[in-house]
C-alpha cells in the first residue's frame, strides 16, 4: 500500500479536482488530507520560477476550492490562521526575488480568505498579525530584507478594503513605540518617510510610490465627520523635505508619485498643480537647497503638461479656463525659472514650453515671445552638455512650429467653409486647449495664429543666421550650425508630411 506522501503526489499530478476528493474523506481526517496536500503544493510552488510550474496555480486553487467546500471540517481549514499567514509568508519571500504572474493569485486569496472567515474574531487576528508584519518590514523593524513585496502587499489590502489607514497608523504607533498623543498628521509624516526611503532603491520605487499616491489620496478624501487632514501646501512642504534628504529620489517622484497621481486622481491633481503654478512655490523652500523648489516644482508641471492637465500661457484669455479640467501656466513662474541660475533648472524649464504631446498644437503668442527673450543666452552658454541639451530640445521646438504651421493652413478653409454653411462663430478668442479641435475655433484666431508662427519662424531662421556671423562666439557658431544642419536634413526628406505649396516663402 502506498505511504501518505506518494498518495499526495499522484493525486496532485493526476487529480483536477483534489478538493472534491478530500471532501470523500472521512471527516475526521478530511484537515490532516488537506494540510499534507496543502504543504506538498507550497513546497513544488516555493521553487524557482522555471521548476515550480503550476504548482502555484495549483495551491490556491486547492485553498479556494477548500474555503467554499460543503464540508464544514474542509472549509475550517481552508480559512485556519496557519494556512493565512503560510501563504502569506509564501508571497512575500518569493515575490521579493521570483516575481511571476501566478503570485497575484496569492495576493488576492489572502484578503478572501481573511473577510470571508467565518470566525470573524479569528479573521480580524489574522489580519493583524499580517499587518503587524507588513509594517515592520516596511519601517525596518524586520531583519527581513522584503520589502518590495511588503508595500505591495499592503497597497493591495488596502485598495480592497481589507486593512483601514488608521489600522495602519495604529499598527506603526505600536511598533515604533511613539507617544499616543503625537499629532495624526506628524505620524503619517514619518510612515510616508519611511517610504521615500525606499525609493532610493530602483527595484522598490515604483512600488513605493505607488503606495504612497495610495496614503495620499487616502489622507486627502474628505469626510463629512472630519475635516482634510493633509493639506496640499503641507504634501508640497513633506516632497521638499524628502528630496532634500535625498536629491537621487526627484526623478522616482516624478515617474511614480505624480504620474499615477495625476492620471489617477485628477481633481487632486489640479489641486496640487494650482500650487505648483504659484511663484511662491519656489519661494516655499527657501530654507533648503536653491535649486531643488525649482526642480520639484517644474517635475510637477512637466507631468501635468505631458498628460493634458497644464496649459501653455495666453493660449487665449485666461478667464475662460475654469480650472476645472486643467490649469494655464503663469507666465512669471516661466520667467523665474528660464532665468535660473542652475543648468539643470533651465533646461527643465525650456522643456516645459516646449513640450506637448502633440507635434502639431500650436504654440501660444507668449510662449514664443519667452522663446525670443531666452534663445540667445541659452545658444552662447558655456556648457557644452546644457548646450546639447538646448539643441535636442530647438528640434522639438522645430517641428512642432512646422507642424503647428501646416495644421493651421489646413483648418482655416475649413473653417471659412463652416461660416459659409451659416454655422458662424462668434469673433470671441477661445483659449487653445490640449483638446481643442482647430476647426471649431474663430477663422480670425485660426489667421492670428498662423500669422504670429510664421513671423516667429521668420524670426528663428533670421536669429540662427546672426549667430553664424564672423563675430560671434564658438558657443554661438557650433550652436547655430547645429540647429541649421537638422533643419536642411529635415526639409529636404522627401517624405515629410507637413509640406504646404507656399512653404517657400517661409524660407526666404
Amino acid at each position: 500500500m502506498k505511504d501518505t506522501a506518494q498518495q499526495v503526489d499522484d493525486l496532485i499530478a493526476n487529480s483536477n479536482h483534489i478538493s472534491k476528493w478530500v471532501e470523500e474523506q472521512p471527516s475526521e481526517s478530511q484537515a490532516s488530507w488537506a494540510q499534507s496536500i496543502f504543504a506538498r503544493l507550497l513546497e513544488g510552488a516555493s521553487q524557482p520560477r522555471g521548476a515550480s510550474g503550476n504548482s502555484c496555480v495549483k495551491l490556491c486553487g486547492f485553498v479556494e476550492q477548500s474555503s467554499k467546500s460543503q464540508s464544514q471540517d474542509l472549509r475550517l481549514w481552508a480559512f485556519s490562521r496557519d494556512v493565512t499567514i503560510q501563504l502569506f509568508d509564501f508571497y512575500v519571500e518569493w515575490n521579493e526575488s521570483d516575481n511571476h504572474r501566478s503570485m497575484k493569485l496569492v495576493l488576492d486569496l489572502i484578503p478572501q480568505l481573511i473577510r470571508r472567515n467565518p470566525d470573524e474574531v479569528a479573521g480580524q487576528a489574522t489580519k493583524c498579525a499580517i499587518l503587524d508584519n507588513l509594517v515592520s518590514i516596511v519601517t525596518g523593524k524586520s531583519s527581513k530584507p522584503l520589502a518590495k513585496s511588503a508595500i505591495k502587499a499592503l497597497d493591495h489590502l488596502v485598495t480592497k478594503n481589507i486593512v483601514t489607514l488608521e489600522e495602519i497608523r495604529s499598527s506603526y504607533v505600536t511598533l515604533q513605540k511613539k507617544d499616543a498623543s503625537v499629532v495624526t498628521l506628524e505620524i503619517w509624516k514619518s510612515f510616508i518617510f519611511e517610504l521615500f526611503h525606499w525609493m532610493t532603491l530602483h527595484f522598490v520605487c515604483p512600488t513605493a510610490g505607488r503606495f504612497i499616491v495610495c496614503l495620499y489620496r487616502g489622507l486627502r478624501r474628505r469626510d463629512q465627520e472630519k475635516p482634510v487632514e493633509l493639506t496640499v501646501e503641507t504634501w508640497h512642504k513633506w516632497l521638499l523635505e524628502a528630496v532634500n534628504e535625498e536629491p537621487s529620489i526627484l526623478e522616482s517622484i516624478k515617474n511614480y508619485i505624480f504620474l499615477p497621481l495625476f492620471k489617477a486622481d485628477k481633481a487632486e491633481a489640479l489641486d496640487f498643480l494650482r500650487r505648483m503654478n504659484e511663484h511662491e512655490a519656489v519661494s516655499a523652500g527657501a530654507e533648503i537647497d536653491l535649486n531643488l523648489p525649482a526642480l520639484l516644482q517644474l517635475a510637477a508641471l512637466e507631468i501635468g503638461k505631458k498628460v493634458g492637465l497644464v496649459e501653455e500661457p495666453a493660449l487665449g484669455d485666461d478667464k475662460t479656463n475654469d480650472g476645472e479640467s486643467s490649469i494655464i501656466l503663469h507666465e512669471k513662474v516661466l520667467e523665474s525659472v528660464l532665468g535660473h541660475p542652475s543648468h539643470e533648472v533651465r533646461s527643465l524649464a525650456l522643456s516645459l514650453l516646449i513640450s506637448s504631446p502633440s507635434t502639431t498644437r500650436p504654440y501660444s503668442s507668449t510662449a514664443l515671445d519667452l522663446l525670443r527673450k531666452h534663445l540667445a543666452t541659452y545658444f552662447a552658454d558655456s556648457d557644452a552638455k546644457f548646450r546639447n541639451e538646448v539643441a535636442g530640445k530647438v528640434r522639438d521646438m522645430f517641428k512642432r512650429v512646422r507642424g503647428a504651421i501646416f495644421v493651421l493652413k489646413k483648418s482655416i478653409p475649413r473653417a471659412a467653409a463652416r461660416d459659409q454653411k451659416g454655422q458662424q462663430q462668434t469673433d470671441m478668442t477661445k483659449p487653445i486647449l490640449y483638446r481643442t479641435n482647430l476647426i471649431s475655433l474663430p477663422e480670425a484666431q485660426l489667421v492670428d495664429c498662423l500669422d504670429y508662427h510664421q513671423k516667429f519662424l521668420f524670426w528663428y531662421i533670421g536669429f540662427l543666421c546672426s549667430e553664424l556671423t564672423p563675430t560671434a562666439s564658438y558657443q554661438r557658431h557650433i550652436a547655430s550650425l547645429k540647429a541649421v544642419t537638422f533643419i536642411l536634413r529635415m526639409e529636404g526628406e522627401t517624405s515629410k508630411t507637413w509640406e504646404t505649396v507656399d512653404d517657400q516663402e517661409l524660407f526666404l
